[in-house]
């Protein structure tokens, strides 16, 4: 019954050249009552739409208008992750996310890679937000030179998963290091930044000297 609800909606909607998106139809348990749930981008004027579609089905109509997130819980899809959304599998509520729930997390701040099918920020973005600024309070920065048991190195990355970070030591290699007890040497460039920025010094100065 819904479905052709659903079509004959459509077709009144056109009709009215109204400028909506019909998303789903209900109808109560006892058929009293029928609600249409429709997303649009501006207020939409649907009062003869209304008494087409009471005409139609001799029952009361209810027209409602919901976000795109909420259009997103109702029709359902894959996320990126290639499991069902998240809202339309458990969660029940919609809470705010913010682009600083994707920096805290170090995440690209492309758009395409951090948005759901609604157009909206994930709302996955939120699940780890609170370990990630932990982990970012304790954890030394990029290039800070620590003091690790197989030396000392420079911090070139992080993993926050294990709460450790990648340290490379003056030798070359790289460990896996935990941040508890790490100890923070002082704040300096990785060791083949830095040998490459003595090498231009060089060059500089034999350009000077072959100018001169």
């Amino acid at each position: 019954f819904e479905k052709d609800a659903s079509k004959a909606c459509q077709e009144k909607i056109s009709k009215h050249g109204l400028d909506m998106k019909l998303v789903e139809v209900e109808c109560l348990f006892d058929e009293s009552k029928m609600i249409f749930y429709f997303s649009a981008e501006t207020r939409v004027d649907f009062r003869d739409l209304v008494k087409d579609l009471a005409s139609a089905f001799r029952k009361r109509i209810e027209l409602k208008q919901i976000g795109v997130r909420d259009e997103a819980k109702m029709i359902g899809g894959l996320g990126s992750c290639g499991r069902g959304l998240c809202c339309n599998t458990f969660l029940k509520d919609f809470e705010p996310i913010s682009i600083k729930f994707a920096k805290e997390q170090n995440l690209p701040l492309n758009p395409f890679k951090i948005s759901g099918i609604c157009g909206r920020l994930m709302c996955c973005l939120r699940y780890e937000y609170e370990q990630y600024k932990e982990f970012n309070r304790k954890a030394p920065k990029r290039g800070d030179a620590v003091k690790t048991e197989h030396g000392e190195g420079v911090v070139v990355d992080y993993n926050m998963p294990r709460s450790s970070v990648v340290v490379e030591i003056d030798d070359g290699f790289k460990y896996d290091v935990p941040i508890e007890g790490l100890k923070t040497l002082k704040r300096r460039s990785k060791p083949k930044e830095k040998k490459e920025n003595e090498n231009d010094k060089d060059r500089n100065k034999k350009d000077k000297n072959f100018k001169s």
